[in-house]
């Protein structure tokens, strides 16, 4: 993952690099811009899960009444509609408070999740900085002559950059 970002992100490294910032300046922003999207984003659909658990609810109850007035309607009586409705009503609140309970739950199992994208990061991190150097070591491990290993690394890198390009 760490060598497919670095491919997309050579380019604004490379941008920092001659604008006074250096490579490890530039990989170092890269990787902090990363960073700080992955909170964002999980700060949005934490915050857009916790938000709406009492719309849910609401909407759920009112699905229940709904529905209790749907089966008197076809002749079951009052009490039973209700207490079908209260049955309903029950579950889903228990079900609601499982999602809550599961979401913390998950939240405590993300520490696995958390360390391999840290090592992520700073793989990253160093194959941005120390990219064009990382790639001649490459080039001369190949087995094959310089010029044909440049091409192949070139080209390695310019259909990745291009692919998610495309893609985005």
């Amino acid at each position: 993952i760490a060598f497919l970002l670095a491919c997309v992100t050579t380019p604004l490294v490379r941008w920092f690099a001659r604008h006074r910032v250096g490579r490890a300046g530039g990989a170092a922003i890269v990787v902090l811009g990363f960073f700080g999207l992955a909170v964002l984003i999980t700060l949005l659909v934490v915050g857009g899960i916790s938000s709406q658990t009492n719309d849910i609810s609401s909407a759920l109850s009112s699905a229940g009444d709904k529905i209790a007035a749907w089966l008197e309607d076809v002749g079951i009586t009052s009490s039973s509609a209700s207490s079908t409705t209260d049955s309903a009503q029950t579950t889903t609140t228990d079900a609601v408070q499982t999602l809550i309970n599961g979401i913390a739950t998950g939240i405590s199992g993300i520490t696995s999740l958390v360390l391999g994208l840290s090592f992520t990061m700073l793989s990253l991190f160093f194959l941005l900085k120390d990219g064009p150097s990382l790639r001649r070591g490459v080039e001369r491990h190949l087995g094959v002559p310089q010029p044909v290993a440049r091409t192949i690394t070139s080209d390695v890198i310019t259909a990745l950059q291009r692919y998610f390009a495309g893609v985005t």
